[in-house]
């Protein structure tokens, strides 16, 4: 938490007086669903029909010379409730790249390197309307608790996602390429896991990465990794004293894309292993020593209707083990322009319609 305040210290006088490149986005939707719309699993508003805007982001990108800039992100969600979050400071990273062909180096809140939703990290830049469920639905496993067994209490431990949702983390990451072999990376240290965000870390670090690679046109195959601790010190853990620290959530994912002509077709694999103490809602301690995994599978397909420029079908077939559950979604959607896409989707729980715009 020091260091991202440095940061906002840093930044904000020099945006001042710095030539500031203004971007955003934000989605407008209206959806109507059933009794599994509930906020803590799908981080929508709770009510049958809604008409309200999921996410909203304002970024400011400060060149401060020709090697270093400042970013910051202020953004408002759903995340967690059925309101919405005042609006709060989300990515805010220094960036450095020492050479124009070179890597470059982030400093700060910066986005999670893991899994293919990371490269799609805005709404106009997928043709679903929800995150997979790698980042949407929770597990189990709870930051403060390890393992929640029995009834869920989804106010005192919503349980985390395989990914957290909003994807950035603290932490440094290096990102770049080699452009004749066709390969791309990006890698971070972290203060907690994939799955885990904390304003503060323990002393050991969470590592975490992604590597692509296009072996032919229009076939793009990736590896993720992850391994690191995700718990938060509270009073309801304190029994576990240092050792807090020691749980960790070991990551890793494969994933292949391929295109042509009008139609694309991707498919992922994650597994996420969580080591876990099992502590129940009263505060015992039952165990301090369970390994849980979680296993996510997702195929999705996307075909452009090449006699109505600008429109496409698409749909996703996505399935969990802990928590066991299956979900679609499909539908139709139309690019206005890159920045611009409209969508009607479907799935398990119902319908609804987003407006998706970037600038």
């Amino acid at each position: 938490m020091r260091f991202f305040i440095i940061l906002i210290l840093i930044g904000l006088p020099v945006a001042a007086t710095a030539q500031v490149e203004w971007s955003g986005s934000a989605e407008i939707e209206y959806r109507k669903y059933g009794a599994e719309a509930h906020p803590y699993r799908n981080a929508t508003p709770a009510g049958d029909v809604a008409l309200y805007l999921p996410s909203v982001r304002l970024a400011a990108d400060v060149p401060l010379n020709d090697q270093w800039s400042f970013t910051a992100v202020a953004q408002t969600d759903y995340y967690g409730q059925s309101a919405a979050h005042p609006l709060f400071i989300g990515l805010a990273q220094v960036s450095w790249w020492p050479t124009e062909s070179g890597p470059t180096v982030h400093a700060g809140r910066i986005i999670i390197p893991f899994g293919r939703t990371s490269e799609r990290f805005l709404s106009t830049e997928t043709p679903f309307r929800h995150l997979p469920l790698t980042h949407e639905w929770t597990t189990r496993i709870d930051k403060r608790y390890g393992y929640t067994g029995g009834p869920r209490n989804y106010g005192v431990a919503p349980g985390l996602t395989v990914v957290y949702q909003r994807q950035y983390t603290h932490g440094l990451a290096v990102q770049g390429g080699v452009e004749q072999w066709r390969l791309a990376y990006h890698v971070a240290m972290a203060h907690r896991a994939p799955a885990g965000f904390a304003d503060t870390g323990f002393e050991r670090q969470a590592f975490m990465g992604r590597l692509t690679w296009e072996p032919v046109l229009g076939l793009k195959v990736g590896a993720s990794g992850a391994h690191g601790p995700y718990m938060k010190p509270d009073d309801v853990n304190a029994m576990l004293g240092d050792d807090l620290a020691n749980y960790d959530q070991t990551a890793w994912g494969l994933d292949a894309e391929f295109a042509y002509k009008y139609l694309s077709v991707a498919g992922e694999l994650i597994r996420s292993r969580w080591e876990a103490p099992v502590i129940l809602m009263s505060g015992v301690l039952l165990d301090d020593d369970r390994v849980y995994t979680t296993w996510h599978r997702s195929v999705e397909g996307l075909l452009d209707l090449w006699m109505l420029p600008g429109f496409y079908v698409a749909g996703r077939y996505e399935e969990m083990e802990f928590p066991d559950l299956k979900r679609w979604e499909a539908g139709i959607g139309w690019r206005l322009d890159r920045n611009i896409r409209l969508k009607v989707t479907g799935r398990n729980e119902g319908i609804g319609a987003q407006l998706s715009v970037s600038f």
